[in-house]
């Protein structure tokens, strides 16, 4: 049995990605991609729901019960001058998750700092395991 050095593997596989460009996307894995800017809602039109994102739904409704409320929670953070937003509708996780910063700045919000703030609440609550 020959031994093959790492240097060889890699460049049988530079020259088999240049013989065939397309291979590595015929043969990709299907699945959610993640972004810079965090997960991609699934698309509830063709009744698509992505696992993670059931994930980071619970994970966010577990913090927000914690911390005895949408109200509370924005208080903890310092974010009481959207309470008025969220007092206008019902507001669950799913909701929550789906904002995004164009929608609090149609919403009357147009300060950047407070909807970066909230929006990276929301990403980072949504990933933490309770």
């Amino acid at each position: 049995m020959k031994h093959r050095d790492k240097s060889d593997h890699s460049i049988e596989g530079r020259n088999h990605m240049a013989e065939d460009p397309d291979a590595q996307l015929n043969d990709a894995p299907i699945g959610p991609v993640c972004t810079g800017s965090g997960s991609t809602p699934g698309d509830k039109r063709a009744g698509f729901f992505n696992v993670s994102e059931g994930i980071r739904v619970i994970n966010l409704e577990k913090h927000l019960k914690n911390a005895g409320g949408l109200k509370r929670w924005l208080y903890s953070l310092g974010l009481e001058q959207f309470m008025d937003v969220f007092d206008k509708g019902r507001w669950g996780a799913t909701e929550l998750l789906e904002l995004r910063m164009d929608d609090l700045k149609r919403m009357g919000k147009a300060a950047v700092g407070p909807r970066r703030k909230l929006i990276w609440a929301i990403h980072r609550f949504s990933q933490q395991i309770v």
